[in-house]
């Protein structure tokens, strides 16, 4: 199984996306030092968004993008992420 911190020595991995993956490093990593994963259960609302980007405005959540494909390269990027080879989030550049 792939370190869900991606080898770093610290930050915490945090997924809104419960998978028998990444719940097994959320527990072991409560009793292990060094690296944290955080399993997190939410449903989006004015009240959270607001307290997220305040979070990320204070450098205290980042947000890590692995590639950004545009609209027209939507098929390479469908490939990319079914290649779990993605480490962060795929953006579509819509615009």
């Amino acid at each position: 199984m792939q370190n869900p911190v991606s080898g770093r020595s610290s930050g915490i991995y945090v997924t809104t996306l419960p998978t028998p993956e990444n719940i097994l490093p959320g527990i072991v990593t409560t009793i292990v030092p060094g690296k944290k994963a955080k399993l997190v259960l939410a449903s989006a609302n004015a009240r959270d968004l607001v307290y997220l980007k305040e979070l990320i405005e204070a450098g205290k959540l980042r947000t890590v993008i692995d590639r950004t494909y545009s609209l027209q390269d939507l098929a390479a990027a469908h490939t990319y992420s079914e290649s779990e080879r993605a480490v962060g989030k795929i953006a579509i550049a819509v615009i």
